[in-house]
């Protein structure tokens, strides 16, 4: 999928300006990062993408549509994002990550569990253990299955909030390597501080 943001502005009062006139390209099957300070308006600008928030001045252009013109319900089938503070339910490890809907392959699924679950959180605690009655989660663990979550969507953008503030720097490391894996079928979308994430891709800095 192909984004482009045309001159886009937004303010949420009327005064102050949330974006204002960013343009930037991204190109399917890239990773793309989106970077800057806390109030730049990275969120500003995800909630418009996935029609949040629709009152903008400029072009946001999807596949060559602009976003006006498609429904929220189609956006959504096409974008996936994993939040920096994701919500976890009391409900099986693994119905928190698949969310009974549809998406990968449940082999392929098991095979990013092996890669990311470095200290076997998910693999001994059981796929079928319910969170929120006997298993508390760390910061790390909710961010693991957020990530996983986000994933398994098979969505054509994926797009992660923060996706490394929490993890310990082998499931970072892997992280990051799976990135590449999962360009070749998605575009990636990277809201991050990580310089180490930040410099290894093409960026648009607010």
């Amino acid at each position: 999928m192909n984004i482009e943001f045309k001159d886009v502005s937004y303010s949420y009062n009327g005064l102050e300006m949330a974006l204002s006139n960013v343009s930037f390209v991204i190109h399917g099957h890239n990773i793309f990062c989106l970077s800057g300070h806390n109030g730049a308006g990275k969120s500003t600008l995800l909630k418009l993408l996935i029609k949040i928030n629709c009152n903008y001045t400029g072009k946001i252009i999807i596949n060559g549509r602009e976003l006006r013109d498609w429904k929220r319900k189609d956006i959504i089938k096409k974008i996936a994002i994993c939040f920096q503070e994701p919500v976890m339910y009391v409900d099986t490890l693994f119905n928190n990550i698949t969310l009974g809907q549809q998406g990968i392959s449940v082999e392929k699924l098991n095979y990013y569990i092996q890669l990311l679950d470095t200290n076997n959180f998910i693999h001994n605690n059981d796929q079928q253990q319910i969170i929120g009655k006997s298993l508390s989660l760390s910061g790390g663990q909710q961010q693991l299955i957020s990530i996983l979550r986000n994933i398994y969507t098979n969505k054509e953008v994926l797009i992660f909030d923060e996706p490394t503030s929490n993890l310990d720097s082998v499931v970072k490391k892997n992280f990051i390597s799976l990135l590449d894996d999962l360009k070749e079928s998605h575009t990636i979308i990277l809201i991050t501080h990580d310089s180490e994430i930040v410099n290894n891709y093409e960026q648009v800095l607010l």
